[in-house]
């Protein structure tokens, strides 16, 4: 693999093909071991977002007490 010049930097291109395979469309980070680099893939923020839906919902519409308090306890069978 080549460096390849950005701005004053540079920079390594990986192919399409390798991002999807090892999961680095989200970024990923650089481990210096002894023996070379390894790169991690970072992990996708699974609740990315979610804060700013739960304010719109609370300005929105008013929750019903009686379904945040229900216990759904357990059931037997």
């Amino acid at each position: 693999m080549n460096l390849v010049p950005i701005g004053n930097s540079k920079g390594v291109r990986l192919s399409k093909i390798l991002i999807d395979k090892y999961g680095l469309s989200n970024g990923f980070e650089i481990i210096e071991l002894d023996d070379g680099l390894k790169l991690l893939g970072k992990k996708k923020k699974l609740r990315c977002g979610w804060d700013e839906i739960f304010k719109k919902i609370g300005k929105e519409e008013k929750l019903d007490d009686d379904f945040l308090n229900f216990d759904i306890g357990l059931v037997n069978e």
